[in-house]
């Protein structure tokens, strides 16, 4: 058996056939062409007429099925009874193929069995030791002898199957896979686009598992695709199909709850919950009412925060939305505290980023905002400043609101786009309206901290008191909390 497989693995035909099997040699040569390309092929054995035909091919025939049965139509002109042998040297690889005539006489069975040259499958290198001849079978040894060992050995389903159904695009892929292998970023970006349909058609399952948006779900695909093309070795001889639709579907798993759910929550603890649930639903059906609460106190008996547990996953993934304040879910939210490891930096971040961003203004403007504001002593009024400086009320008022929007770049270039939320503010006896930091830093302890510049526009812009323009620190709600309390 060993040195079968060694002769398989070497390509070594001629030498399996002749010397170790016992059939007799044989010459002959024979072109055939489908879909273009022109084969040539070898005769190298025979036995009382049945005959096996080599073929050397590229690594695209032997991944297309129709390409070889419309090659075997040929062939049937040059022997009627024989077996097709198709090896490959990029990557080692190999195709056996047999075709018998049904009792109609039409219609043809055919048999292809696909392997890689290393490692053929045991099965066939078994079956394929049924094929040896000895000198004692020679004197009695007829066609029919020959021809039913043959369907003894072949005319099985195979251990393998490394044909593809799209033959063309699966060509095309693979050229793409070796030009990106040997080129650069932009034949990257080439084949990852390429297998773009493959992202799209292999996330589908979070918008059945989760109701996910097709856009959303397709970039979770694709980030999958990009990580496998990284991976991806073309050399092997493997699609690389196969090799990403496992990579999507493990990303699916493992991004689906986090990302789709409105409580996100990891795939370790969503997923032992959803097969929980489904055989509690299972064991209702087959046993009856209250069969699930029979299990479920069993496993709280077993474990004692089993309960605790299952309680707030229920809770967690029964929230409808956590925008809408009309649903219970959106107060109580907002009453939970944040940890506190995840404030103060933010806050001192933000804090210190408005002062670089004021400090960056230049000299006049940068003076509008401090005494403005009053970052250094008490607030003053449009007219006040103008006063001070010699310029109009306007004027101050057109120049404060000129440095309020590029203070407010700034700090979107440094921080992000702001997220609406709660204001943090104290109104002062002249209606002006400025940024509490002593109590945003205060609050830190219950939210994460942002900074949002707002600018309102006054109904009656000759009344400076109604004028209120303020530099805001906005707190968002941290959201994540409530799922804290599903753990």
């Amino acid at each position: 058996m060993d040195s079968l497989a060694g002769h398989l693995a070497a390509h070594e035909f001629r030498t399996l056939f002749v010397e170790r099997l016992g059939w007799d040699r044989a010459n002959g040569a024979a072109t055939a062409t489908a879909d273009g390309v022109t084969l040539s092929f070898e005769v190298i054995a025979h036995k009382r007429g049945f005959k096996i035909i080599l073929c050397k091919t590229d690594r695209y025939t032997v991944f297309n099925r129709g390409r070889l049965r419309a090659i075997q139509k040929q062939l049937l002109t040059v022997a009627h009874e024989h077996i097709a042998i198709y090896c490959c040297e990029d990557p080692w690889k190999q195709v056996w193929q047999w075709a018998v005539h049904l009792p109609d006489g039409r219609r043809v069975r055919h048999r292809e069995h696909p392997f890689f040259s290393a490692t053929p499958p045991e099965g066939l290198v078994v079956r394929l030791n049924q094929l040896r001849f000895t000198l004692a079978e020679e004197e009695n040894l007829t066609l029919v002898d020959a021809l039913n060992r043959v369907r003894l050995a072949l005319d099985t389903q195979s251990e393998l199957d490394l044909f593809v159904r799209k033959p063309g695009y699966a060509e095309r892929g693979d050229r793409l896979a070796r030009a990106m292998r040997d080129g650069g970023e932009k034949a990257f970006h080439a084949f990852v686009l390429f297998h773009r349909p493959l992202a799209r058609w292999g996330s589908k399952r979070l918008q059945r598992w989760f109701g996910m948006d097709a856009e959303d779900a397709e970039q979770i695909g694709m980030i999958a695709v990009l990580r496998a093309a990284v991976r991806f070795r073309p050399e092997l001889g493997y699609q690389f199909s196969t090799y990403a639709t496992r990579a999507i579907h493990q990303q699916c798993h493992r991004d689906g709850p986090a990302d789709s759910l409105i409580i996100g929550m990891p795939a370790a603890v969503y997923w032992p919950h959803v097969r929980l649930r489904k055989r509690a639903e299972c064991l209702d059906t087959r046993s009856g009412a209250g069969a699930s609460d029979r299990l479920l106190r069993w496993m709280a008996r077993r474990d004692r925060g089993f309960d605790l547990h299952w309680t707030r996953l229920h809770r967690a993934l029964d929230v409808r939305s956590l925008s809408d304040s009309r649903e219970p879910e959106y107060h109580e939210a907002r009453r939970i505290p944040a940890p506190e490891d995840c404030q103060s930096s933010w806050t001192a971040l933000a804090i210190e980023h408005l002062r670089h961003a004021v400090d960056a203004l230049p000299p006049a403007e940068s003076q509008i905002i401090r005494l403005r504001y009053g970052m250094e002593g008490t607030a003053m009024t449009l007219e006040a400043i103008g006063t001070l400086l010699g310029l109009t009320r306007e004027r101050i008022r057109q120049r404060q609101a000129k440095s309020e929007l590029a203070i407010r770049a700034m700090l979107i270039r440094a921080l992000g786009e702001p997220i609406g939320a709660t204001e943090s503010v104290v109104r002062h006896h002249d209606g002006l309206v400025m940024p509490d930091i002593a109590a945003a830093e205060s609050q830190c302890r219950t939210a994460t901290t942002t900074v949002c510049l707002v600018v309102e526009q006054p109904s009656d812009p000759r009344r400076d008191d109604s004028q209120c323009q303020a530099l805001n620190l906005a707190s968002r709600e941290s959201q994540g909390a409530l799922f804290a309390h599903a753990h």
